[in-house]
């Protein structure tokens, strides 16, 4: 949970940048560490959502969905009211909320048409709380249905959350793009770019490349970002800062990418993994330990601390 919330901070810096020239102008040569105040975006209030909502109601899935529209619908009217929380929430999120809000039940509240990235930014809860392998895919998949009921996004909501499932259970980096691969070979497209992005890290392709429409894209829909975000671990599978670094430099989704990237680092690494001076000024950090040692407890098995 740290992870991820200081990963979406630093991706906080350069998203919607679309140039290098650019970043390195903004950032001063590219982004090296938290913005102050590390403030984190609508990423890492969703995925808090979700976490919330596996705490209330984690079983069946019926009653996690039904606990997860509430927490939907709350964050909403926050959108709406408190102008320092509406941190660039994304427009289907907001439309699937919207329809929550006005009765529509959470099977029918997503728009359909929509591959954006909304529902795989936030799915590393369900990874974290589940053991069985055939929960953690059932779980995310219903967790996108409620905001972005498309298989590619279907798809990269399981992509976020299995891959924390594997992390956590110390699988090495090097077989997170064959599992993934696996388990969400529903979709052609989604698997084709999973491979595109192992074979991009282990050949290593350069970041500016790799990183770009011109490979894996830019982060915007969800296979993008869950592609980006294997590329980045995988050419930096021993340090979370690294990996989070090059994530947070894209010139697309970076908030996202490196959301992502930060929640699956931190799950392989551990707390001692993260520099600590970044765990210190992360937005909430009290808020984020107690939620990750609640979701820890609640789980079937953990083998170390957050």
């Amino acid at each position: 949970m740290l992870g991820l919330a200081i990963g979406d901070a630093l991706g906080a810096t350069t998203e919607f940048i679309n140039n290098r020239e650019d970043i390195n102008a903004v950032t001063g040569g590219g982004v090296k560490d938290l913005p102050q105040p590390a403030i984190y975006t609508d990423d890492t209030q969703m995925t808090i959502c979700v976490a919330e909502a596996l705490l209330d109601s984690p079983d069946p899935v019926e009653k996690f969905m039904l606990a997860l529209s509430k927490q939907f619908i709350d964050w909403y009217q926050v959108q709406e009211t408190e102008q320092e929380q509406r941190r660039a929430p994304g427009s289907t999120c907001l439309t699937a909320c919207a329809h929550l809000k006005s009765g529509i039940r959470w099977e029918e509240s997503g728009v359909p048409g929509s591959t954006g990235c909304g529902s795989a930014m936030r799915s590393a809860p369900i990874g974290l709380r589940f053991k069985r392998l055939e929960r953690v895919v059932d779980f995310a998949i219903h967790s996108s249905i409620i905001t972005h009921p498309n298989e590619l996004a279907l798809s990269a909501s399981v992509g976020n959350a299995l891959v924390t499932f594997l992390a956590i259970n110390d699988v090495p980096t090097g077989q997170w793009a064959n599992e993934l691969i696996k388990v969400a070979s529903i979709n052609k497209q989604f698997m084709e770019l999973m491979a595109m992005a192992a074979e991009a890290a282990a050949i290593g392709v350069e970041p500016d490349f790799a990183l770009s429409d011109e490979c894996l894209g830019l982060g915007w829909t969800g296979h993008e970002a869950i592609a980006s975000a294997l590329y980045c671990c995988m050419t930096n599978p021993s340090s979370y800062k690294d990996a989070v670094l090059m994530a947070a430099n894209t010139i697309g989704d970076s908030d996202s990418i490196a959301c992502i990237v930060g929640g699956w680092m931190g799950a392989k690494l551990g707390l001692q993994g993260i520099p600590t001076e970044w765990v210190d000024k992360i937005e909430n950090k009290d808020k984020l330990i107690d939620l990750a040692d609640r979701l820890y407890s609640a789980g079937e098995t953990i083998s170390r601390p957050v």
